[in-house]
C-alpha cells in the first residue's frame, strides 16, 4: 500500500462513484484575530494505492496532529484497512479517504503538522501554519 497524496482542504467528500470532491484544497495557513481559536471544518484528504501484492494484508493508518512543541493536539485518528484475498483483473486500485475535522481548537499561533503513518512508518507530514491576523478597524466618524 502506497500513500499517493495527502492534503488539507476546506471541505472534501468521497461519494460511492469513486471520485474525490474538494473545496478549497491546499490549505496551508489559517489566520485568526485571536487565540485560542476554533476552526469550523478542515478536511484531511488521503489517497492510497493498492496492488495485488497487498492481497490478504492488513494496513494500519494513523494520523497525529502535532504542535510546534511536539505535543499531540487531538487524539490520534486511526483506521485499519483490510485487503481482500484476491485482486481479480486489477493492476492497481486507488482509494481516497477523507477525515473531516470539525471544531478544531488551536491554543496558540505557530507551526502545526499532520503526520500520516502507515504500518508505524511516517509517510508524509503536512504543515499547517496558524497566524494571528488582526482585522483592521474602520475609522470612526
Amino acid at each position: 500500500m502506497e500513500l499517493d497524496f495527502a492534503l488539507l482542504a476546506d471541505a472534501a467528500a468521497t461519494p460511492p462513484d469513486g471520485k474525490l470532491y474538494l473545496i478549497g484544497g491546499g490549505v496551508e495557513t489559517i489566520l485568526s484575530p485571536k487565540f485560542p481559536c476554533y476552526h469550523g471544518n478542515l478536511s484531511l484528504v488521503m489517497r492510497f494505492i493498492f496492488t495485488p501484492l497487498d492481497a490478504g494484508s492488513n494496513h494500519r493508518v494513523r494520523v497525529n496532529l502535532i504542535d510546534a512543541d511536539g505535543r499531540e493536539e487531538i487524539p490520534p485518528l486511526e483506521l485499519n484497512i483490510p485487503m481482500p484475498e484476491t485482486f481479480p483483473d486489477v493492476v492497481r486500485a486507488g482509494v481516497s479517504i477523507v477525515g473531516n475535522l470539525q471544531g478544531l481548537k488551536f491554543e496558540k499561533p505557530g507551526e502545526y503538522r499532520f503526520d500520516i503513518s502507515v504500518d508505524d512508518s511516517v509517510k508524509k507530514s503536512i504543515p499547517l501554519y496558524l497566524r494571528e491576523h488582526k482585522i483592521p478597524q474602520e475609522p470612526q466618524s
